[in-house]
């Protein structure tokens, strides 16, 4: 038997039996764990409550390497995140940012890396009253996700023909990962992106300087689609929380 400590994010549950369930953990040392959580005999377990979502936690699990299964030996709350369960929009923010690192990330493969920017995320959500606010933590996260799962977008030059791009407004290409040339955008399928959506854009993939002011309501929404589009083309998949973020 080996045993595991390590601090750890729910990211899913399901039942197991009439009353025991399993955990998808996803740990900050040793990637996503599989636990199963048991209840007493009578059904009570005093630690049912701790395996919510946006709760970070810190867990010691044991269990044998070649299982897929693993159980608990203790489990207490490091950072419980309230105001994320208290009000509906950050909830549906975080879950949404929950469901992408359970896509991008692999059973039992650490990723300490992305563990770190979900933490990072959370903590820069549960301060809604301070920039850059909800929607625009939910693109920087995106884009760190995309670029650390190998998806980053390309935008130093033409996706499709590696020509140059024009300094404004700029369409993105979904087949090619990037944004296009207007010649290049011309014979094919492309979203427009405005002039402040690239620079934004640009800035938080280093290219170019940050801009000191938040993006306009348009320039979000471009962001918004055009990240959403590039996610959804990468992974293969519809992110089933995404919905949520607009009701």
């Amino acid at each position: 038997m080996a045993l595991y400590r390590s601090d750890a994010f729910v990211l899913r549950t399901y039942k197991l039996g009439e009353s025991d369930q399993i955990v998808v953990l996803f740990t900050r040392d040793f990637g996503k764990l599989r636990v199963v959580a048991r209840r007493n005999r009578r059904g009570h377990s005093r630690t049912a409550g701790y395996y919510q979502p946006l709760t970070r936690l810190h867990v010691i699990v044991y269990g044998r390497p070649t299982r897929s299964l693993y159980h608990t030996h203790s489990v207490d709350i490091a950072q419980a995140f309230r105001v994320l369960h208290q009000d509906f929009n950050l909830l549906s923010c975080g879950l949404y940012m929950t469901e992408l690192i359970d896509i991008s990330t692999q059973d039992r493969q650490p990723a300490p890396e992305f563990f770190a920017l979900f933490d990072e995320a959370l903590e820069a959500l549960a301060r809604p009253e301070q920039p850059p606010g909800a929607p625009m933590v939910l693109r920087h996260f995106e884009i760190s996700l995309l670029t650390l799962s190998g998806y980053a977008l390309q935008l130093s030059e033409c996706a499709h023909c590696g020509g140059e791009l024009p300094p404004g407004a700029c369409g993105y290409n979904a087949r090619a990962g990037g944004l296009v040339c207007a010649t290049c955008a011309a014979t094919r399928h492309t979203l427009k992106i405005g002039r402040a959506a690239c620079g934004y854009l640009r800035g938080m993939m280093g290219h170019i300087p940050l801009p000191e002011t938040l993006p306009d309501t348009a320039a979000q929404q471009d962001l918004e689609r055009l990240l959403h589009l590039h996610l959804t083309t990468c992974l293969g998949r519809k992110i089933k929380s995404y919905p949520f973020l607009y009701l």
